[in-house]
């Protein structure tokens, strides 16, 4: 067995053992909530959030949702990428940009990002472009801070090779300093998306109507909890779901890159 054999049956071992585990967990939540060991007003059985689940999509309530709260996300996190990639390459490139920029960073990046959603609100107020602001701001710092330490990493020979060579300014950039740092930068931009997500759902659940948060916490609140449990299930989902995506993309991207 070469080598690329047994990394792919690696891969589907592991691919194999989370299944198990999900499908375990599964049967578990049933077992206890069908066997009266929890109350399923509180854990219902997961065929009735399964049924719950196929009737919000049927009543095309869930891709409303959904669809709702991707759009903000999608706005927020795509500024974020770009801002954060920028900001962070240029505060490794030039230390004025570092000396300004960088205590900002230092002072904001050990908040916690639930707690810049209040804030958010207060100043401005409870519609889209808030909570695109909250999933901007959650999503920039580790984008940030992946980009600048990523591109402060570079080995300096490959850089005076390059202006051996006659690079000018924007040619080293492009050619060896993102280049180099895109692996880097693409785990922060990863840890960004999962972010993103998370304090998007947050903010929701706090203010506004619409979005899957929303219905989290309306569907808690009116004691619909077969419901809850079916948006809290569907936001795993898509966190999932973007995980896979953006590895596979990530795998594609990096391999052309050194192909390049």
């Amino acid at each position: 067995m070469n080598g690329a054999e047994e990394a792919a049956g690696k891969r589907r071992a592991a691919r194999i053992g989370g299944a198990t585990i999900v499908i375990a967990v599964l049967a578990l939540w049933e077992g206890v909530s069908a066997g009266g060991f929890v109350d399923e007003q509180v854990l219902p059985r997961v065929t009735v959030v399964a049924a719950a689940w196929w009737e919000l999509l049927l009543s095309g309530e869930l891709p409303a949702q959904v669809a709702s709260s991707l759009g903000r996300q999608a706005a927020g996190f795509s500024i974020a990428v770009v801002v954060g990639v920028v900001l962070g390459i240029a505060m490794a490139r030039y230390r004025a940009i570092d000396d300004f920029a960088g205590p900002l960073i230092t002072m904001i990046l050990p908040i916690p990002k639930a707690a810049l959603i209040p804030l958010v609100m207060l100043w401005f107020g409870i519609g889209d472009v808030a909570k695109t602001i909250v999933v901007f701001l959650g999503t920039i710092l580790p984008v940030v801070v992946s980009a600048y330490h990523a591109a402060g990493s570079v080995d300096q020979v490959f850089l005076w090779s390059a202006r051996s060579m006659g690079d000018n300014e924007a040619q080293l950039l492009r050619r060896v300093v993102l280049r180099a740092a895109l692996p880097e930068i693409m785990s922060g931009i990863r840890m960004g998306l999962i972010i993103s997500l998370i304090v998007l759902v947050g903010a929701e659940m706090l203010a506004g109507r619409g979005g899957i948060g929303w219905l989290v916490f309306y569907t808690l609140d009116t004691g619909a909890y077969r419901v809850t449990y079916a948006a809290m299930l569907t936001i795993a989902a898509i966190g999932f779901a973007y995980d896979r995506l953006f590895l596979a993309i990530s795998r594609r991207l990096l391999h052309w890159v050194e192909q390049e």
